[in-house]
C-alpha cells in the first residue's frame, strides 16, 4: 500500500482536530494550529460558486470565518461539514470530496462538496470549493438569507 502524502495527511488532521474542537464548542472559531484555520494563512483566498450569499471571493482568515459563521446563523448551527470520504493529492494541491447538510425553515439540503486546497510549505494558501448541485445549494441559502 501507498503511503499518504504529508499534504493529505496535514489536511486530514486539520478536519479531525477540527471535528474535535466542533465536539467541544471551538473548532470554528479556533485558530489553533491543529484545525483548519490554523493551517490557512492570513492571506488565504477561498472561492465559491453560485449565486448565493457565499458565492464569490473571500480574501483572509477573518472572512472566511465570518461566512463560516453565517452559514451557522442562518442555519440555526445546524450546517455541518463532514470529514472527507476521499482525499488525494501532490506537493501542491489536496482534493477533498465531503458531505454537507444543513437544516432551514423548509427542508433540508445534503449535497457533496470538493474542495481544491493549494498548499505552500505546508500552508493553506487558496481554496475552491465546489458543490455537486449548485443550483440547488444557491435555492436553499437563498431562501434562509432573504426571508421575510
Amino acid at each position: 500500500m501507498e503511503e499518504e502524502h504529508p499534504n493529505v495527511r496535514l489536511i486530514r488532521e486539520a478536519y479531525a482536530a477540527t471535528r474535535e474542537m466542533d465536539d467541544a464548542g471551538s473548532g470554528r472559531d479556533d485558530d489553533t494550529p491543529r484545525g483548519l484555520f490554523g493551517l490557512m494563512n492570513e492571506d488565504v483566498r477561498v472561492h465559491h460558486g453560485g449565486r448565493g450569499p457565499f458565492a464569490g471571493t473571500h480574501d483572509g482568515r477573518n472572512a472566511i470565518r465570518a461566512t463560516m459563521m453565517r452559514a451557522l446563523e442562518l442555519s440555526a448551527d445546524t450546517f455541518d461539514e463532514f470529514a472527507p470520504h476521499i482525499l488525494v493529492g501532490d506537493d501542491d494541491f489536496v482534493y477533498a470530496s465531503q458531505r454537507a447538510t444543513a437544516r432551514g425553515d423548509d427542508g433540508v439540503i445534503e449535497t457533496t462538496i470538493v474542495a481544491v486546497y493549494q498548499l505552500r510549505e505546508g500552508r493553506i494558501v487558496e481554496i475552491w470549493q465546489h458543490i455537486a448541485d449548485q443550483d440547488e445549494w444557491d435555492a436553499f441559502w437563498n431562501r434562509l438569507a432573504f426571508r421575510r
